[in-house]
């Protein structure tokens, strides 16, 4: 009866795709990264490690002494109590 309900929709299309070549550290191979913009409801953070899924199988990728690891993560926070 009483509340708000907020919706959005990202659009992942061609209009909002940016393809980015990586090289696989692990093989060499390149591969195709999609990222689609904008980035709803995520925050820019600093991390160790993140993991990508890309060719079929989970990547991790670790920041180096020197560089900080910048990734998007979802601004949502997730409480468990009883």
């Amino acid at each position: 009866k009483n509340g708000i309900f907020v919706a959005f929709e990202k659009l992942i299309i061609e209009k909002n795709k940016l393809e980015k070549s990586i090289i696989d550290k692990n093989n060499g191979t390149i591969k195709i990264q999609k990222t689609y913009y904008p980035f709803v409801l995520c925050n820019y953070v600093e991390r160790d490690f993140q993991f990508t899924f890309i060719g079929g199988s989970w990547n991790k990728q670790s920041k180096t002494i020197a560089d900080k690891l910048m990734i998007y993560e979802p601004a949502i926070n997730l409480v468990l109590s009883n």
